[in-house]
């Protein structure tokens, strides 16, 4: 399950599937998704300034550089992604797809690792121990919300191969 995660055949397998689907409504099918990422690392990049310029902890400011940081990679790979589909013809979209999709994962990992150092930073700004409570829960539901990300992965590029 983890190793389709990084495998470049599998995510092109998927998008060529859809592309035959409605070749007219592709482009704003897979540009749809580099949106909804580039959204997610403007927040996630929001939310991590915010715990830069409110702490002093050096730990803390280094999460919150590395996933301020994840989050302009995801966000500008996601713009450039969104521009180069949109100036890509329909009748080279499949090239555009065989050159391409094994970018496609690079503003989903780093926004889903960003996400990661924003639950560690939320856990290491609290100073209370009230964070010894809460972070097993955190952990669980990551580890969780990785598992589901894998799986249902997974289950669309099983859906991909039935003819």
């Amino acid at each position: 399950m983890l190793s389709l995660f990084f495998k470049k055949k599998s995510r092109s397998e998927v998008w060529k599937k859809v592309y035959h689907e409605n070749k007219e409504d592709f482009h704003t099918k897979l540009t749809k998704v580099f949106e909804v990422i580039s959204i997610a690392s403007a927040i996630m990049a929001g939310l991590n300034t915010a715990f830069l310029t409110t702490s002093n902890e050096p730990f803390l400011e280094g999460f919150s550089m590395i996933s301020v940081s994840l989050s302009i990679f995801s966000f500008t790979t996601s713009i450039i992604l969104i521009v180069m589909i949109n100036a890509t013809e329909i009748k080279n979209i499949e090239l555009f797809i065989d050159d391409w999709s094994g970018i496609f994962i690079v503003p989903t990992l780093t926004t889903i690792i960003s996400c990661i150092f924003t639950l560690a930073n939320v856990i290491f700004y609290i100073k209370s121990d009230v964070r010894y409570y809460i972070s097993p829960f955190v952990i669980l539901g990551l580890v969780s919300q990785l598992y589901f990300y894998c799986k249902i992965r997974a289950k669309v590029y099983e859906y991909s191969q039935i003819e």
